[in-house]
Formats: C-alpha cells, structure tokens, sequence
C-alpha cells in the first residue's frame, strides 16, 4: 500500500509539474525525482473535425414522377432532419416494382389508374366515356315552314340526352322528300320526308269538290252574226256546277259550221250552225209567189180546157181559171197579158 501512495503521489507531482514552476526551497540541493513513463499506448490526441454519415429514411418524395416509358426521380431525406438527402432514379410504371390497380371510366365519371410502390403513387386520370346513344325521337316535329327539336338518350340509361334543333322539311340538306299521294275529293294525301332523325308525314288535306266538266255545252243566250252568245257545260258528277262561256259569234268559220237551205215561195228556209257549244239555226222566210204571171192550160172536165195564172217562180198554180174552153178551140186561143 506504502508503494502505491508513492507513485500516485509522484504522479501527482508531476502533473502538478506541468503547470507549476517549483525550484528548490531556498538553501535547499534537492534534485527533482524522474518520472518513469507508463508502458502502455499513449492516447490518441484529439480530433479537430467531425463527419456525419446519413442515414436514410424509407420514405420517398418523387420530384419527377415517371411514365410508362420514361424513369421518374424520388429523394429520400436523412433520418435526422438536418437536410441531408439522396436523390434516386424511379423506375418506369410498367416494373414490377409497382402495383397497378384501375378504375374504369364511365359516361358520366371520369376513371384512374393508380400505381404504387416504395417511391409513393402516380395517378393517371382517364377521360370519361362517350355516350352510345339509341336512335332520335321527335320532341318538336318539323313541318315545311318551321323547325323541330328531336332527342337521343344514352343506351347506358346513365342520364345522357342529345338534343337536337333540325331544320324545317324544305332543306334538302337534312331532308328528302319522299312518297306522295294526292288527296281527293274525299281522302286526305301525304308527304313523306327521311332524315337521319327519322320520318315525317305531312298530311295534305281533301281537294273538297273539283268540278270537271263535262265536253257538252248548253246554249243559254244564241249568238248571232254580230254578237257573242252564252253557253253552259255541267259537272260529270251532276251536282248542279257549271261554268259558263261565251260564245264566239255566227261568222266566226273557226268555230262555226255553216249549212244552208233555200226558202222557196211557199216555204222557209235557214241557215244551220254547228259547233262544240250546239247549234243555231237561223230561218229564211219564204219569198211568195212572184208577181210575174205565168199561163197554163190545164185540162178541164167535160172535154174542156182551162186556161190559169202560175208563179213565175215556182210554177204553181196561184189564180183562179181565167177562161174555159173545148179543146178543140183551144189552141187558138191566146191570153191578152
């Protein structure tokens, strides 16, 4: 024990020696003791730097998100906070390092495709659906002088509508016009129009009664050489319409036919004309006898002869007997005229 206390007392010394200047006491010879030096290692002296190894997190922040065809960029940060990171390639979405999950789109929500892995998720959003839609209904029909409205609804039943303001059934841009029946005077008729919105039929009302004449005429007022006359042609169906015209006069030879007949003295003549509208006639007195006197001698009774008074014209006996005879004087007889 006396030992130790010595070398720690020596030890102690001689740390004190390091700091403290101690000669000898005054009239003093003594000579400091030496110090043996320990035999193990000295210490290292100590560092006048320090460095700090990261130590990453496993959480990743993408600053470039990757495709499908190109390769992303991700940082991971030190896990005490003091902003050291290391910045890593992503790979691209079709590795196996990711996870993809879809969600379709439909008409009326937009859908996804969602990816992830390690380095976080990269979502894709997918454009909704167009609608399928059934075929046109009509809401407004279009008529020749106004447009209409038609509408389509989506098959899906997903609330989808179409609609659609389409043209009146004159523009044949839009419209053909098809099928025709003419009405009468007792059934409606019809026009038919396609488009690719579908058909319209325009129903054309009954004509009502459309008379038709019939070729023969009735003259109501007879024309005559220097004035028109009236004629009448009657509906074929017999309901009492005519119409009436004029009629051109006597002399016009385009449309009358002329036929005579002479009077005579004792009987009347006429003029017959014929035409699409009739006939007239026009009768010729009788021009009586003439004043002019013929003789004759006719045979009497009682082997007698008489002598009379004919028409010059005609020839017909008009007078009374002037004088009778025998025959056998007869021919000597001479009429004083």
């Amino acid at each position: 024990m006396k030992a130790s206390k010595k070398i720690l007392f020596v030890l102690a010394g001689a740390a004190l020696a390091g700091f403290v200047s101690c000669g000898p006491t005054e009239g003093s010879s003594v000579t400091p003791p030496s110090v043996t030096p320990p035999t193990s290692e000295p210490a290292p002296a100590p560092s006048t730097s320090s460095t700090h190894t990261h130590e990453y997190t496993g959480k990743y922040e993408m600053t470039t998100k990757p495709t499908e065809t190109t390769k992303g960029k991700a940082k991971h940060y030190c896990k005490v906070d003091d902003g050291g990171y290391e910045e890593v390639d992503v790979p691209v979405l079709t590795d196996a390092v990711w996870t993809k999950t879809e969600t379709p789109a439909t008409h009326v929500k937009e859908g996804e495709v969602k990816w992830t892995s390690v380095y976080g998720t990269v979502t894709k959003v997918v454009e909704k659906t167009p609608h399928t839609f059934g075929d046109y209904v009509v809401v407004v029909t279009p008529t020749t002088t106004d447009g209409g409205k038609y509408k389509r609804e989506c098959t899906a039943n997903d609330g989808g509508v179409d609609v659609v303001d389409v043209p009146n059934l004159t523009d044949t841009t839009v419209w053909t016009k098809g099928a025709h029946v003419e009405p009468t005077e007792t059934t409606t008729g019809s026009d038919k129009y396609t488009s690719i919105y579908g058909e319209v039929t325009v129903t054309i009302p009954v004509k009502g009664h459309v008379h038709e004449y019939t070729g023969k005429y009735e003259i109501t007022t007879e024309p005559t050489d220097t004035a028109t006359g009236k004629a009448r042609h009657y509906c074929k169906v017999d309901d009492g319409g005519f119409e009436e015209v004029d009629v051109p006069v006597l002399t016009n030879t385009t449309v009358w036919t002329k036929a005579h007949t002479d009077a005579t003295c004792t009987t009347a003549g006429k003029d017959v004309y014929t035409s699409v509208y009739g006939t007239v006639t026009k009768s010729i007195d009788a021009t009586g006898h003439s004043d002019t006197k013929d003789y004759d001698v006719v045979d009497g009774d009682d082997n007698k002869v008489n002598i009379v008074t004919k028409c010059s014209t005609c020839h017909e006996v008009v007078g009374d007997v002037v004088k009778s005879m025998d025959k056998s004087v007869a021919a000597e007889y001479t009429v004083d005229l």
